[in-house]
C-alpha cells in the first residue's frame, strides 16, 4: 500500500501560521509523545507512520549531522559523507547535549 503523502504533491509548511504559544504547546506535546516510546520497535512504527520516505532521510542526515559536529568532524569529511553544503554544518555548532 502506497503513502498518502507520496500520490498527493503535499507542501512542506502550512500557509496558516500558529500562534507561538500554540506552537510551543504542540511542540511540548510531541516531545512527551516522542519520550514516552521505550521499545526499538515502538520507535520504528512511530516514525514509519510519522514521516514520509523523504522525511525519515532528512531527519536521519540532521541527526548523523549533529553527531559528526559533536564528534569535531571537518565541514569537508560531513560534506563528503553527507553531501550538505559546506555552511550548513556551522548551523548546527551552536547545539550541544
Amino acid at each position: 500500500m502506497s503513502d498518502v503523502s507520496d500520490n498527493i504533491g503535499m507542501t512542506r509548511v502550512c500557509r496558516v501560521k500558529l500562534e507561538e504559544k500554540d506552537l510551543k504547546e504542540i511542540s511540548n506535546q510531541f516531545s512527551r509523545l516522542v519520550s514516552s516510546l521505550s521499545k526499538s520497535s515502538e520507535i520504528e512504527g512511530f516514525f514509519d507512520e510519522f514521516l514520509t520516505k523523504e522525511e525519515k532521510i532528512v531527519l536521519t542526515k540532521r541527526l548523523v549531522l549533529f553527531m559528526m559536529i559533536k564528534k569535531q568532524y571537518s565541514s569537508s569529511d560531513i560534506w563528503s559523507a553527507l553531501r550538505f553544503l559546506y555552511f550548513f554544518p556551522q548551523k548546527y555548532q551552536k547545539l550541544s547535549c
